[in-house]
């Protein structure tokens, strides 16, 4: 790759990389395996651009490896790998960042914040759109697309997975759920973990002890 020229080679990553990132990331929600991973990251309840670091260790795996990968094979300039790397951890702060911003028409070419919040909706409309990375032109392209002008969505997160884990360890083994499986199992953690707020009775001044009452 080095014949190609360095802007030549920024551009074919680019591309490439951020229409793979696009079917990637589509195939995490199409898939209830993938899903599992994927969910990790789908789990916060509010925006924050923190967040954007949110995601299950097998998921950093194939995102910063698998795609970018062959290219290093092929010799890519370092610096080419550098510098999109840069842009997509900005582009991430931004995207999920607890700040209202607007891009208008541009909407049509950049993934921008506006669409990346419906992505996190509990809306299922809006969680099954906007895939793409940087570019918006693929969700155009193949239909996932979703901007309603001027909304933002009310609720961020999966629907009855508010008590998701977020220790390591809990994430790194919550991919053994199921949707309907882990909302039981983590509604029954915060519900054992919530102290009883009910004060007992005093006892009577006597040796004889009220009964105890459920």
């Amino acid at each position: 790759m080095p014949a190609i020229g360095w802007w030549g080679q920024f551009a074919i990553f680019f591309l490439i990389n951020d229409f793979g990132r696009y079917w990637l990331h589509r195939w995490y929600h199409e898939s209830n395996a993938l899903w599992r991973v994927h969910r990790v990251h789908h789990t916060v309840v509010q925006m924050d651009a923190m967040s954007v670091f949110r995601f299950h260790i097998l998921e950093g795996i194939v995102k910063n490896f698998a795609i970018t990968l062959p290219f290093q094979l092929l010799g890519v300039t370092e610096s080419v790998v550098v510098l999109y790397t840069s842009i997509d951890i900005l582009k991430g702060f931004w995207h999920h960042a607890n700040l209202k911003t607007y891009i208008g028409p541009l909407n049509y070419v950049l993934n921008s914040a506006e669409q990346h919040w419906w992505h996190h909706s509990i809306e299922g409309r809006g969680q099954h759109s906007n895939y793409g990375s940087i570019l918006s032109i693929w969700d155009w392209l193949f239909g996932t697309a979703y901007w309603p002008r001027g909304e933002w969505p009310k609720e961020i997160g999966v629907a009855g997975l508010e008590n998701f884990p977020d220790d390591f360890a809990g994430q790194l083994t919550s991919i053994r759920y199921s949707d309907e499986e882990a909302i039981r199992a983590y509604a029954d953690t915060a519900s054992s973990a919530t102290p009883s707020t009910q004060s007992a009775a005093p006892a009577p001044p006597d040796s004889t002890r009220l009964p105890m009452t459920a």
